[in-house]
């Protein structure tokens, strides 16, 4: 005799609950009909608080009610959510997870492990056919991943970003972004090397193509520049620091010169660093507070990427971290205290990993060490939380449908032991995770780590 559907419904729930699943506990649950998570204590990343006793509706990967009563019958599966957190999933902002295939695989898997259902990559080194057909996987639930967005990289002569499409001219930065629309990247990243006319070109065409604009603010241009260029999102605080010196325009010059002599990337990172003990004397808070003023009027993005001041990174120019990473103290706690303003003044501030093979950061964790770090630099947990939640999905526009543990919302979804507006490293507490209608229970989640330890051991072998 078999049990009937009720208490199907019971036996599923209380095999999730203590960390097992029918049949192989590595995989995830894919239920074919409504979720139901009990009683659980649903964190409102919006208003910043715990809204206790809630009943979340889970049917067809979106969610379809949030509230004290659940509508009777039709559910597959319960979670019982006693006790527990759940949280919109984490979108890591800037992350190079897909630099090389080997570094997906070491990535994508440990995403998830860590409750981060969303990666806007900003790596071009491979093919974009082949990146597409990554995405496509995931997406098609052949490889456990989080949502991908790809950016097209673009910079100049003398990069040191693999794949970057190169630009020297206004003509041909207009015709690079031409180039990267059509190919489908979602939005183009600028790097340090890009010339100023170049850069200026690019602009213009990713503004008449509507298409996303953004990254490191190049070595030629102030601050004031990119963002009357339109550019939408700034990584890195570097720039950011040097346009409160009132020497920026005279600085940003001497570096543009450079540009045009031989091995500009070598020259210029000795340069910045000779410079770096003046910028940080020349620090100017109503300078800042001015240049914050000018980033929200625009509705302009940041991400600090304070990771990249903490990062060991090998010799040479060729990394984020040993470019735009703070080498001492004084300018370390400047960018701590540059985030603290930036929040202060209403700056839309996004958490970024910049996880890839070069740093060495650990995938999905480097985003919760990043959310720590920004609490440690002055936000409040609830703020620091909406960085790798409900920004992100301003930042796509895709707000009405990702960041939120809502109604009408994507339903990817995090469970944890604890409540991290409490204390943000709660985040670390995963117990289950939601993402395109598949639940991994601990159990799963374990065996997805297990898993993605074996490429990410290879690949630091490989780094070294």
């Amino acid at each position: 005799m078999f049990p009937s559907r009720y208490v199907q419904r019971l036996l599923l729930g209380s095999l999730l609950a203590s960390g097992l699943t029918p049949g192989q506990a590595q995989q995830p649950l894919v239920p074919k009909g409504p979720v139901v998570i009990r009683n659980v204590n649903v964190v409102d990343v919006r208003a910043g608080q715990v809204i206790s006793n809630q009943q979340v509706v889970i049917r067809g990967g979106c969610i379809d009610v949030v509230g004290r009563q659940a509508p009777a019958g039709g559910a597959v599966l319960t979670i019982d959510g006693r006790g527990k957190y759940l949280i919109p999933g984490l979108w890591d902002a800037h992350s190079h997870a897909l630099t090389s295939q080997p570094a997906a695989d070491a990535a994508l898997a440990q995403y998830l492990v860590h409750g981060v259902t969303g990666v806007r990559d900003v790596s071009s080194a491979r093919p974009r056919a082949e990146l597409a057909e990554t995405v496509r996987a995931v997406d098609a639930g052949e490889r456990p991943g989080p949502h991908l967005v790809l950016a097209g990289v673009l910079d100049g002569p003398g990069t040191f970003s693999p794949g970057a499409r190169l630009a020297h001219t206004q003509a041909q930065g207009r015709a690079q972004v031409d180039t990267q629309a059509a190919a489908g990247w979602a939005c183009i990243e600028t790097r340090a090397l890009l010339p100023r006319a170049a850069y200026l070109g690019a602009a213009e065409a990713a503004a008449q193509r509507r298409l996303g604009f953004g990254g490191d603010i190049p070595e030629a241009v102030t601050v004031g520049e990119a963002l009357a260029a339109g550019h939408r999102c700034v990584a890195h605080l570097d720039k950011v620091l040097l346009g409160c010196s009132p020497r920026e325009t005279e600085i940003v010059a001497a570096r543009a010169a450079i540009l045009t002599g031989p091995r500009p990337a070598w020259t210029l990172q000795q340069h910045r660093a000779e410079q770096q003990a003046a910028i940080n004397a020349d620090f100017n808070p109503g300078r800042c507070a001015r240049l914050a003023a000018d980033l929200v009027q625009r509705g302009t993005f940041v991400v600090p990427l304070l990771g990249a001041d903490q990062a060991e990174s090998p010799n040479g120019p060729g990394t984020c971290a040993r470019w735009h990473g703070a080498a001492d103290s004084t300018t370390v706690a400047l960018h701590r205290q540059l985030v603290a303003m930036l929040h202060h003044e209403g700056v839309r501030l996004l958490a970024g990993s910049d996880a890839g093979p070069q740093q060495d950061a650990a995938y999905g964790l480097g985003l919760i060490e990043e959310l720590e770090r920004l609490v440690a630099a002055g936000l409040p947990p609830d703020e620091a939380l909406l960085t790798a939640t409900l920004v992100p999905a301003v930042l796509l526009g895709r707000q009405t449908e990702l960041g939120e543990v809502a109604p009408a919302h994507n339903a990817d979804v995090v469970l944890l032991d604890a409540n991290p507006l409490d204390d943000i490293r709660n985040l670390r507490r995963v117990q289950t995770v939601i993402v395109r209608g598949r639940i991994y229970n601990r159990a799963a989640l374990d065996a997805l780590a297990a898993e993605a330890a074996k490429p990410a051991a290879t690949l630091r072998t490989v780094a070294r």
